[in-house]
């Protein structure tokens, strides 16, 4: 297997990544550099955005990622954080000091919490900061609710809150408390 070269000044390499939230994520980069301690800089959507340790491994991925003086350790796997706007950006890679031969990057998303939360107060806006926004549609009217002023209220036929496609694109699971007008087999008329 034969790496990425970073090795010469104008050397780069772009990877442009979909964040589903804005969020903090940890990009780890698999390489290889022979006995030379190096680093790759690194820019996050054309900004600055410091760099990527890349400790001596011992060997090089030329001869594969078991060659070299130590086998075992030849792979290497340097991780760095690094913030993301939701939606597309573009990682960056460029030569720091010394060189790294690069096989793979990976980048999972670090205590980034909701990626949404209606509230409905009076509104279907996003107060997670992720500027997800749902939409309004049909009949949606607004009622008092449980938590908070208001609570969204839906007629059972033609009303519904859309949200971005974005949100959809990884695991979700939803939490609301819910408000039922039927009374069926209860002493109350209506229920939480």
């Amino acid at each position: 297997m034969v790496g990425l070269l970073i090795v010469w000044a104008d050397s780069s390499v772009n990877f442009n990544v979909f964040a589903p939230m804005t969020a903090t994520y940890n990009l780890s980069v698999a390489y290889a550099n022979g006995g030379s301690t190096g680093t790759y800089l690194m820019t996050n959507n054309g900004v600055s955005a410091g760099s990527v340790p890349l400790p001596a491994t011992g060997g090089y991925m030329s001869g594969g990622w078991l060659s070299g003086n130590n086998p075992a350790v030849t792979e290497r796997i340097s991780t760095v954080s690094v913030n993301l706007n939701g939606g597309w950006n573009t990682i960056q890679l460029n030569k720091g000091v010394n060189y790294g031969e690069m096989d793979y990057i990976t980048l999972a998303a670090v205590n980034a919490g909701p990626a949404a939360v209606y509230a409905f107060e009076n509104n279907v806006s996003d107060s997670s900061g992720n500027g997800n926004i749902g939409t309004a549609n049909g009949s949606l009217t607004f009622t008092p609710g449980k938590i908070g002023t208001y609570a969204a209220q839906f007629n059972g036929a033609n009303s519904w809150v859309s949200i971005p496609i974005s949100i959809g694109l990884v695991d979700f699971s939803m939490a609301m408390w819910i408000k039922t007008t039927d009374a069926s087999g209860s002493s109350s008329s209506d229920q939480w």
